[in-house]
């Protein structure tokens, strides 16, 4: 499918309908692969993805202040 995608692109091609199909079946096939990888990794932490404390190596107490001054 991608190196079909690559020589359409490679080629220049005016087939917009090719294209579209395959670029829609390129975005199933994505969505697919990311909900089983979500699917697995909430099998794998007892259904807490996304719920394992702070990511940026800070500590669960820590308060970040900051101040939102927007452009002109």
């Amino acid at each position: 499918m991608i190196q079909e995608i690559r020589q359409l692109v490679k080629d220049q091609s005016t087939d917009m309908t090719r294209l579209r199909q395959l670029s829609g079946d390129l975005q199933q096939l994505a969505a697919g692969l990311s909900a089983a990888g979500y699917a697995q990794e909430t099998a794998g932490s007892g259904g807490r993805a996304g719920q394992n404390g702070p990511q940026r190596g800070g500590t669960a107490d820590e308060v970040i202040d900051a101040e939102f001054k927007p452009r002109s």
